[in-house]
C-alpha cells in the first residue's frame, strides 16, 4: 500500500505539461470532443415507450426516498436496499440498447431513479460528483435522462461549463466532514450557469468533474428522471473515502455493488464512528489538505454571461420590495436636485430600463447572503446534535437504555404506558415520533396499539440501532428515518398524521417557529401535538433567576439544546393555529419517580455538563406536558368555540350536587 506523503496525485497529473492520451466514451468523435472541452452533452435518448415502462416501474415499486439530506433531491432510501437493487437492475436492463448506441465499450457503475419533489426551497446546491475512478486515465460520467418533460420550474438541472478542467481535485465522501473549496459560493454560482430543459427521453451527459446543481421543483408534481454512472468497461473502480482521522484520504478498490450498498448516509455514520468501509482494500492513500478555490475558476465564472432566466428565478425565490423607488418621491420633496429628477424618470422606465443583469446579479449576492449565513447556523446546530448523539452512543445506551429521557420511572414501562395514554394513540392511528432516540417509545407504542408510527432522527448510530432493533423484534409498523424533523413535510403526506409527539427532543429545535409551522402542516383536522419536555423554571428572586440562567446556559452549550420557555412555545403554537389543550406536571405516582439520578449517572460518565459543585446549585428546569389541538374550524371561530365549550363545561361542574 502507498502511504506516501504526496498531495492529492490527480492535480499534479492533470495539471502537469504532458497530457496522458484518454479512453474515449463516446462513438461519435464530436460527442467525445464536446464533453473533453465543455463536460456537457446532450442527447436524444429514450423512446416514449422505454420512459413510460420506467414510470410505471417508479410508481408501482412507489418511495419516499432519503429526503433528510438537504441536497433537494432524493435518488433511493437507505434501508430498503432490494428496492435500490431492483431499480438499478430495471434501469440498466432498459437502457442498454440505447447505450450501445452513444457509448464505446462501457459499464454501468449505478443506476437510479432521481427524484425531486414539489418544493420551491429545494435548491440542489451546486457541487461535483465523488470520484469513481482513476481520472488521470479514464474519465467517467453522469447521464440524465428526463422521463417527463423538465422545464426551468420544474427543477431543471444547472451546469458551469468547462469546469470539469479547472476544479482537478479528487471527491471523497463524506461530506461534511468533507467541504469542497467553493462551498461558500454554492448558491452565487446559479446566475453564471446555464440550465438544460428537457424533453422526455432527452438526456445530458457530464463529466463527473463539472459544476452542476438544479433549481426547486416549483411544479405540483415530483420531477422524475433517471440517473446513471458510466465508465470506460476497462475502467478499475474506485472510491475515495476520507478516513476518521480527517488527515489522509484513502483509495479503496470497490466493484458496482459497493455503490448499492454504501449511500452518502451510510458512509457518513461510518466516518462517525470512526470506521472504514469493510472487505474493500485500500490501494493508496494521500494526505488530505483542503484544496483551494482555483483562480482560473473564478475567472471563468466571471466570463459566463448571466442566465436572465435563472436571475428571474432567483428573484422570485427570494423577494424584496425595492426601497430606492419607494423612496425615491419623499426625498425629491426634501431635497430636489439632479438626482432625484433622475429617479423620478427611473420610475417611469420599467424595470429591465432602469436595471441591469450584473447590478441584479450582485444584488442577488447581496441578498443571499444572510440566507446563506442562516442555512449554515442551521445545518451547524444539525451537525452538533447529530454528533453528540453518535459519538456518545454507547454511553446513552449504557446508561439510558432505549428510552433516552431525564424524567422517568422505575421500571420505564410506568413511563412508557402513561405517555402512551396521554399521546391518547389509538387502533389505527397513523403517528410521528418527532426525535425518536433509538427507538424505544415508538416501538413500545406500535407494539400496544395496532397503529403506524414514522419515527425521525438526526443521528446515524441512532438510526441503525433503531432499525436493528425493530427488525429483530420483527415490529413492521414503525419505519425509521434518518433525518430533520424541521424538513419533516419533504417527506410525508399534507394532513396525515393523528397524533405527533415529542418526548424531550423539541429543545433540540433551531427554529422553533418553522417546526410548529411543519407540524401544523402535518397534522390532520382535530390532530394532536403531545410534547414532554424541559421549561425553564422562573424564580422569585433576581439571585436564584441568575443561577438558573447560567444551569440553562450550560445546558444549550453542552446538549445543544435550547431549553423551551413555556410563554413562547404557547404564544407561537396559537399564532400557527393551534388550540392549547393542557399544561401539567407529568401526573406519575411518586413511588415510581426515578428522581432525575440517571442524568447525573450519565454526567459522571462522560463528563458532560458535569455539576462540580452542589452548595449553590439551582435545579433549572421544570418538566411539563403540554397537549396542543389542531382545530377543524377557523382561527377565530374555533377559538369561540373552545372558550364557549370551557364555560359550559364550567357550568355543568358546578350545577352537579
Amino acid at each position: 500500500m502507498d502511504t506516501g506523503k504526496k498531495s492529492d496525485p490527480l492535480i499534479q497529473a492533470l495539471s502537469g505539461a504532458t497530457s496522458t492520451k484518454r479512453i474515449p466514451l463516446f462513438k461519435e468523435s464530436a460527442n467525445e470532443s464536446l464533453f473533453q472541452q465543455k463536460g456537457i452533452v446532450n442527447l436524444s435518448f429514450l423512446s416514449e415507450e422505454i420512459c413510460e415502462q420506467l414510470l410505471a416501474v417508479y410508481h408501482k415499486y412507489h418511495y419516499k426516498g432519503n429526503t433528510h439530506s438537504s441536497a433537494g433531491f432524493y435518488t433511493g432510501e437507505a434501508d430498503k436496499e432490494s428496492l435500490n437493487r431492483l431499480h438499478s437492475e430495471t434501469i440498466s436492463r432498459a437502457v442498454r440498447p440505447f447505450l450501445s448506441l452513444h457509448f464505446h465499450r462501457y459499464q454501468i457503475i449505478r443506476a437510479c431513479y432521481i427524484v425531486k419533489p414539489p418544493d420551491p426551497k429545494g435548491w440542489t446546491p451546486i457541487h461535483q460528483d465523488w470520484t469513481f475512478v482513476d481520472e488521470e486515465h479514464y474519465d467517467s460520467c453522469t447521464l440524465w435522462c428526463a422521463l417527463h418533460s423538465v422545464s426551468l420550474r420544474q427543477g431543471a438541472l444547472c451546469a458551469i461549463e468547462k469546469s470539469h478542467v479547472h476544479m482537478l481535485a479528487h471527491r471523497p465522501s463524506p461530506s461534511p466532514p468533507y467541504v469542497p473549496p467553493f462551498a461558500s459560493d454554492m448558491m452565487t454560482l446559479f446566475p453564471r450557469s446555464k440550465h438544460y430543459e428537457l424533453k422526455r427521453g432527452e438526456a445530458v451527459v457530464f463529466h463527473h468533474r463539472l459544476l452542476h446543481g438544479a433549481l426547486p421543483n416549483q411544479s405540483t408534481k415530483a420531477r422524475i428522471a433517471i440517473g446513471l454512472s458510466l465508465a470506460p468497461k476497462d475502467a478499475p473502480l474506485q472510491h475515495h473515502y476520507l478516513l476518521p482521522d480527517r488527515r489522509h484520504i484513502a483509495v479503496l478498490a470497490v466493484k458496482p455493488e459497493f455503490f448499492l450498498t454504501h449511500s452518502h448516509e451510510h458512509l457518513r455514520a461510518l466516518h462517525e464512528s470512526d470506521r472504514m468501509p469493510k472487505t474493500h482494500p485500500i490501494q493508496s492513500q494521500y494526505p488530505y489538505k483542503k484544496a483551494h478555490y482555483p483562480a482560473s475558476l473564478r475567472a471563468l465564472v466571471a466570463e459566463q454571461p448571466l442566465n436572465a432566466a435563472i436571475v428571474k428565478h432567483l428573484q422570485a425565490a427570494f423577494p424584496t420590495q425595492d426601497a430606492s423607488a419607494k423612496e425615491a418621491p419623499e426625498q425629491a420633496d426634501k431635497q430636489p436636485n439632479k438626482a432625484s429628477d433622475s429617479n423620478a424618470k427611473n420610475l417611469k422606465k420599467n424595470f429591465w430600463q432602469v436595471y441591469t443583469l450584473r447590478n441584479i446579479y450582485l444584488e442577488l449576492i447581496h441578498r443571499l447572503r444572510p440566507i446563506r449565513m442562516m442555512l449554515r447556523r442551521e445545518c451547524i446546530k444539525r451537525q452538533h446534535v447529530a454528533q453528540l448523539y453518535n459519538e456518545q452512543h454507547k454511553a446513552f445506551q449504557d446508561v439510558y437504555g432505549d428510552v433516552i429521557q431525564a424524567f422517568r420511572t422505575k421500571p420505564i414501562e410506568v413511563l412508557l404506558d402513561y405517555e402512551l395514554k396521554q399521546i391518547g394513540i389509538a387502533d389505527g392511528d397513523y403517528v410521528l415520533d418527532a426525535g425518536c432516540g433509538v427507538g424505544g417509545p415508538a416501538l413500545y407504542f406500535a407494539q400496544a396499539r395496532l397503529c403506524q408510527i414514522e419515527a425521525i432522527t438526526l443521528s446515524d448510530m441512532q438510526y441503525y440501532a433503531a432499525k436493528t432493533k425493530a427488525r429483530e423484534r420483527q415490529q413492521e409498523n414503525v419505519h425509521f428515518h434518518l433525518g430533520d424533523y424541521h424538513e419533516a413535510g419533504r417527506f410525508f403526506e399534507t394532513e396525515s398524521f393523528d397524533r405527533i409527539f415529542f418526548l424531550e427532543s423539541m429543545g433540540h429545535s433551531y427554529d422553533l417557529r418553522r417546526l410548529i409551522s411543519v407540524v401544523w402542516t402535518l397534522l390532520k383536522p382535530q390532530g394532536i401535538v403531545y410534547i414532554k419536555d424541559l421549561f425553564q423554571k422562573q424564580a422569585p428572586g433576581h439571585i436564584s433567576q441568575t443561577r438558573i440562567d447560567n444551569e440553562i446556559k450550560r445546558i444549550r452549550h453542552a446538549y445543544h439544546y435550547d431549553v423551551l420557555g413555556l410563554g413562547s412555545l404557547i404564544q407561537i403554537a396559537q399564532q400557527c393555529g393551534f388550540q392549547l389543550k393542557s399544561v401539567a406536571v407529568p401526573n406519575i405516582p411518586i413511588a415510581h419517580f426515578e428522581g432525575l439520578a440517571i442524568s447525573n449517572e450519565f454526567q459522571e460518565k462522560t463528563g458532560i455538563c458535569l455539576i462540580q459543585s452542589w452548595h449553590d446549585y439551582v435545579f433549572p428546569v421544570d418538566f411539563l406536558e403540554v397537549i396542543f389541538q389542531k382545530p377543524s374550524l377557523s382561527s377565530v371561530q374555533q377559538q369561540d368555540q373552545h372558550f364557549m365549550q370551557g364555560l359550559s363545561q364550567t357550568a355543568a361542574s358546578h350545577a352537579q350536587p
